[in-house]
């Protein structure tokens, strides 16, 4: 596997395009899951281009967006979450997280 600079450094290549980077992205998906043999949600947020905007930290409106995406997964084999933000409101991530037992606990 790439050490991150690497894939930085691949990344800033103006030759590596927008296809280029969801290819790289979408192998890598496929390798853990092939390994955890689990849903995966990668959830990131642009805080590192943005630094200081609050609109990339955890809040209310993310809510909606984990319901929508784990709607139609395999409940049956888990979930792995990971999170790439720079935090956000405690109460907003307890009610993600919440959200997300009650639904892996229903199975």
């Amino acid at each position: 596997m790439a050490s991150w600079g690497e894939i930085i450094s691949k990344f800033n290549d103006p030759k590596f395009t927008i296809d280029a980077m969801m290819a790289e992205q979408e192998e890598y998906v496929r390798r853990l899951t092939s390994i955890t043999n689990r849903n995966i949600i990668f959830y990131y947020s642009a805080f590192l281009q943005k630094p200081g905007y609050k609109e990339t930290t955890i809040s209310d409106t993310d809510i909606n967006a984990f319901m929508e995406n784990i709607y139609k997964m395999d409940k049956n084999k888990g979930l792995d979450l990971v999170l790439h933000t720079p935090g956000g409101d405690i109460a907003a991530t307890e009610q993600i997280i919440n959200y997300l037992h009650s639904i892996l606990m229903e199975i």
